[in-house]
């Protein structure tokens, strides 16, 4: 028999990206021998391309999630998106609950069993739907999921939707030089503190200027030393803040680096009304 083709679509932020991770970790212990493909957004290839359990990541030209279905074109673009899709692929999920775009793009690619949560945009393009759960973490859903898709493919193993996975997200050895070069020219304080601000939904983002005041305050009261992106600097007005430190790379391909330097360090992401420090 056949290895199972299997493409995860996501039109998603970073962050959702990541979180899609665990279940696709779960999948690949379940099945070794699968062919998992991970399709993303053009500029976010550096999540999928730093996990393992992802054989190949692919991109896509979707349209903003927050653009409007009736002006986003989206359908005729679909089709053609679609033609490398066409006769690779087994199976397909769709993590993303009321997905916009993905379902014209795996039903236009016609793949057999298209797998993801009925939802009202999602729903049509689906041939197997689960229920759109009222409270679950946007990891859990992918891992429920990934869970369904192994049992409907006769996979060895098992998926354990309820076992919380972390996500396995490994930096280059570039990723490690950048990361040990921006820690070893942090002050020497205690502990450095890396900074990655703002959200793909403009609702959670704050004016950056608005954030550098207290990022710089608090570490010269504190002694802190502050990584961060160049852009982030500038626009926080920063830049000239002894406690701050920048790293070369931003977005996608600069979390890696981070990654690296918040195993050695915290890291505080600021949304209104919450601060989370890991």
């Amino acid at each position: 028999m056949s290895p199972a083709r299997i493409l995860i679509v996501r039109p998603d932020h970073l962050g959702d990206l990541l979180l899609t991770l665990p279940a696709i970790t779960a999948l690949r212990g379940a099945m070794p021998d699968a062919r998992i493909t991970f399709l993303v957004p053009i500029g976010l290839e550096a999540v999928p391309d730093h996990c393992p359990a992802v054989d190949q990541t692919d991109t896509a030209a979707f349209p903003p999630l927050l653009a409007p279905l009736e002006r986003s074109d989206w359908d005729r673009r679909a089709v053609s998106e679609a033609s490398g899709l066409r006769g690779h692929f087994d199976l397909a999920l769709l993590p993303r609950p009321d997905d916009p775009w993905s379902g014209a793009l795996i039903g236009a690619a016609a793949i057999p069993i298209r797998l993801g949560y009925a939802a009202p945009r999602t729903r049509p393009s689906l041939t197997t739907a689960l229920p759109v759960p009222a409270h679950r973490h946007v990891a859990r859903l992918a891992l429920d999921l990934a869970a369904a898709a192994a049992a409907r493919l006769g996979a060895p193993g098992a998926v354990n939707a309820g076992a919380w996975r972390p996500i396995c997200f490994v930096p280059t050895a570039a990723d490690e030089a950048e990361a040990v070069a921006a820690l070893a020219t942090t002050p020497a304080r205690d502990v450095p503190i890396v900074l990655h601000p703002g959200s793909g939904w403009p609702l959670k983002n704050w004016p950056t200027a608005r954030w550098g005041e207290p990022y710089c305050l608090t570490g010269k009261s504190y002694s802190w030393g502050f990584v961060a992106s160049p852009m982030f600097l500038t626009l926080a007005n920063c830049q000239s803040a002894s406690c701050a430190v920048s790293i070369s790379r931003r977005n996608a391909a600069g979390l890696s680096v981070r990654y690296v330097v918040c195993s050695r360090s915290f890291m505080l992401s600021f949304t209104p009304g919450a601060v989370s420090i890991r």
